[in-house]
């Protein structure tokens, strides 16, 4: 059933209304119509254009529904329905993308539970044990130690050895005038002594720094009597070390025994040929070796 129009009612009603505070004048001048159009269509005698019914609506604010019909049931006004609307869609929109969300959260899931699971198979496979550490984590252990000790079992090393990586290690510690201590055992028929081959080595990587003046920090000494174990003691920069490498430093600070020159570690090179083959020392195991290292040291021959 059709509903009927109360146009002019309406109209005249809301240009009476008191909050409005208008007046008919001023409301043709702002529809931009005549005095006379506007009395028009108060008493009814002639009807707006559809374009004019949406101007009016918004100029009171209003919606079509309540200009037309009076429809008391619909008093919002014509921002707020448009608010309405507005709200409408945007639920709709936030449901999609939610959707959309969800969906791509579980692709990103199943990737990361593919990408765990690989990464826990090569953990499985190449985990150390506790305390043990390979040997590219110990150059990056040593490359923030500010005095190093290390005792050599001999300095036979092959063509391709581990110690060449790490002579660019003691090379950059040097040039911070970070000390070292080198202990070797001699060998019967060496044809060149040990320590004498391991400073040209030093001096040589230290080129064309001026690897004199850097030698300075190098200290040799050279015993008779074998050393069972190839032992090194490093004195961290425990602030760099953790910024750098928090993760590797929460893996061997249970190993970090402090006294008052700072916070060391010691390590055992256990020469297995296997990937994790630096064995971390215990605070018991440490002292024992540091002690030995001292007593040593001190009865070595400077070289």
């Amino acid at each position: 059933m059709s509903q009927e129009t109360d146009f002019p009612r309406n109209l005249a009603k809301l240009i009476g209304q008191p909050s409005y505070g208008k007046n008919q004048k001023e409301v043709a001048a702002a529809l931009n119509i005549s005095d006379s159009t506007l009395s028009g269509w108060i008493s009814g005698r002639s009807t707006p254009s559809f374009t004019a019914l949406v101007s009016i609506a918004r100029y009171f604010n209003v919606t079509l529904d309540y200009l037309v019909f009076g429809d008391t049931t619909s008093s919002r006004t014509l921002e707020e329905a448009t608010l309405t609307s507005y709200i409408s869609r945007m639920m709709i929109r936030q449901r999609e993308v939610t959707m959309n969300g969800t969906w791509l959260s579980t692709r990103i899931l199943a990737e990361l539970g593919e990408s765990v699971h690989s990464i826990a198979q090569n953990l499985a496979t190449n985990l150390s044990v506790y305390g043990m550490i390979s040997m590219s984590e110990c150059m990056i252990m040593e490359s923030y130690s500010l005095e190093t000790w290390i005792a050599w079992t001999t300095l036979n090393w092959p063509t391709k050895t581990p110690a060449v990586g790490f002579s660019e290690v003691w090379a950059r510690n040097i040039s911070k005038a970070h000390s070292y201590r080198h202990l070797i055992s001699s060998h019967p028929g060496d044809p060149l002594p040990a320590l004498t081959r391991l400073r040209d080595s030093i001096r040589d990587t230290l080129a064309p720094r001026n690897n004199e003046a850097l030698m300075q920090h190098v200290k040799c000494r050279q015993v008779t009597t074998p050393i069972p174990a190839e032992l090194a003691f490093y004195r961290l920069d425990v602030e760099t070390f953790h910024s750098a490498h928090p993760i590797l430093y929460t893996q061997i600070e249970p190993f970090v025994h402090t006294d008052e020159s700072g916070s060391w570690i010691g390590d055992i090179c256990t020469p297995n040929g296997v990937l994790f083959d630096h064995c971390l020392m215990e605070k018991v195991r440490f002292d024992e070796a540091k002690t030995y290292f001292a007593t040593t040291w001190k009865d070595a021959t400077e070289v």
